[in-house]
């Protein structure tokens, strides 16, 4: 039986991984706290989207334990796996695709985008990114700077704020043989974005503000706490 080297090596390089994104992106997260916390001061929504498996780091900032209640996800199933991987990686490339997704959403001045693309190389979150901006909205973009250098991507200029997730370009850690395996862009995103989260709530308490946190459904009171921020943004946030 061989030894577990490279899931030695796999939890090695994301511990490395993740200490690096603190020492180096801390201002910029705390920036991003900062944005996030003065638009749900003034009542303003934080949109995020991504396509691929950057939905999923989209969908982790959306109606969940812990998380932030004015999230409002960008849904567009055509952007995902819901219609096959395949399918869904051309529809990403499409131009045009990103400002009719953008148009179902009222994104307005006040508001924040988080747009999510590991290599920022695809059209569709390009489009999303710069239609939120021609309303007035931030943009931050949560990315590999590397991955989006390489592919000369446009969001390092459309974005008003970069969050670098310091993964290399291809996304995987681990050599075995000829193969590259181990992504780690869904693990240092998730880090990243609950870590900004919860920079706000503190900003949001000292600033004597209520925290719109939700709580898990299965603790006690729970129900009538997320009410609460269920009935203030319903009709607002569009998936709710």
């Amino acid at each position: 039986m061989l030894e577990p080297m490279s899931l030695e090596r796999y939890s090695s390089a994301v511990l490395a991984l993740l200490d690096t994104i603190f020492e180096e992106e801390a201002p910029a997260m705390r920036t991003a706290a900062t944005w996030i916390a003065d638009a749900v001061a003034e009542d303003h929504l934080i949109y995020t989207f991504g396509t691929g498996h950057s939905h999923v780091l989209a969908s982790e900032m959306f109606h969940r334990a812990g998380g932030l209640a004015s999230v409002s996800l960008m849904v567009e199933p055509g952007a995902t796996f819901q219609v096959g991987a395949l399918a869904g990686t051309l529809l990403e490339r499409t131009a045009g695709y990103g400002s009719i997704i953008a148009g179902r959403y009222p994104i307005e001045p006040g508001d924040v985008l988080i747009a999510i693309s590991n290599s920022a190389a695809n059209a569709v979150v390009l489009e999303v990114a710069q239609a939120a901006k021609a309303r007035g909205a931030r943009v931050m973009a949560l990315l590999s700077r590397q991955y989006a250098q390489k592919k000369r991507s446009p969001m390092l200029g459309i974005a008003d704020l970069v969050l670098d997730n310091h993964g290399p370009a291809g996304d995987a850690l681990v050599e075995i043989g000829s193969e590259t395996v181990g992504p780690i862009s869904t693990v240092a995103g998730a880090f990243i974005l609950n870590a900004i989260w919860c920079e706000a709530a503190y900003l949001l308490y000292h600033r004597g503000l209520p925290i719109p946190a939700y709580r898990s459904s299965n603790m006690p009171g729970a129900e009538a706490h997320n009410t609460r921020w269920i009935e203030h943004l319903k009709g607002r946030v569009r998936h709710l």
